[in-house]
């Protein structure tokens, strides 16, 4: 014979359910969620509890919980990997971007092209879409230094910041270094044929880390790295190819100083960030006398 319940252990219970619907009624509205529609003990995975056990209620509130946490964790990874194919391959590769033979050849093309259309009052030139491959649409940094007798006379590099594609960027810094550099008047039409075209196209920079001026010395590599330096007093650059004129660091970081107005020891000073890029350097051949 079935023992009835006692009244303790119906007040019992019916105090829990109370407390259980108190519960969920504390809970925000999450429209599409019925609490009633939640499955019984048996259909969870987990401890067998009574209908009347608040326990119940955690169980099922703890495995809605976890199911928005693998969600925000998807929604997460989501994110990462749509940042990742925008901003493309170039989030991790600071290294430069490697030319061909052709590429580099159109390049120069494209630079005498502009340069000449500039100084002779035409309008600029426009590229071929057939010979611009990936590579040349990549945004990239281009410095551009023209001389003339074996003598600077104009260099420019409007951004170290990537901002237009390598082409058109090549197509702008041959003109601005023909006629903004401040140290130079503009170059002139009869001066055109004497004129020889370089271009280095940069990779991104890095800060240097170092443990004060005789660390830095070190880590520096002479014939390989350009060096930005930024001090109190401004920001300055030197490419690779300046290891040639100044082989020692000391006197390369001297330089380095000066060229921007400050003293030529100010790269000793603990306020001073250094970094360094690496570069694709190539040039038209002088003209023949």
């Amino acid at each position: 014979m079935n023992r009835p319940s006692s009244p303790d252990s119906l007040s019992i219970a019916t105090r829990e359910q109370k407390r259980s619907m108190m519960f969920m009624s504390s809970l925000p509205n999450l429209g599409w969620l019925d609490y009633k529609q939640l499955p019984s003990p048996v259909q969870v995975r987990g401890p067998r509890l009574t209908e009347a056990s608040p326990f119940r209620m955690v169980w099922c509130m703890w495995s809605i919980e976890r199911s928005w946490f693998l969600l925000v964790v998807l929604v997460a990874l989501g994110g990462i990997i749509s940042l990742s194919v925008l901003k493309g391959v170039d989030m991790t590769d600071r290294s430069p971007v490697r030319l061909s033979a052709d590429e580099r050849s159109y390049l120069l093309e494209l630079a005498r092209e502009a340069l000449t259309a500039e100084l002779s009052g035409l309008p600029a030139p426009s590229a071929d879409p057939k010979r611009l491959t990936p590579s040349l649409r990549r945004e990239a940094a281009c410095f551009v230094t023209l001389t003339e007798d074996d003598r600077l006379r104009g260099c420019i590099l409007d951004s170290f910041t990537p901002h237009e594609p390598m082409y058109e960027n090549v197509m702008r810094n041959v003109v601005l270094a023909a006629t903004a550099d401040p140290r130079f008047p503009p170059v002139s039409l009869p001066e055109l044929d004497r004129i020889t075209i370089e271009i280095s196209v940069l990779g991104r920079p890095r800060e240097l880390r170092y443990d004060g001026p005789d660390d830095l010395l070190v880590k520096l590599r002479p014939g390989i790295d350009g060096v930005i330096l930024t001090t109190p007093y401004g920001t300055s650059t030197y490419l690779p190819q300046v290891w040639e004129q100044l082989p020692e660091p000391e006197s390369f970081l001297t330089e380095l100083c000066r060229k921007h107005g400050a003293p030529g020891d100010c790269w000793r000073s603990d306020l001073v960030e250094v970094e360094t890029y690496e570069v694709e350097h190539f040039s038209e051949a002088p003209p023949s006398d």
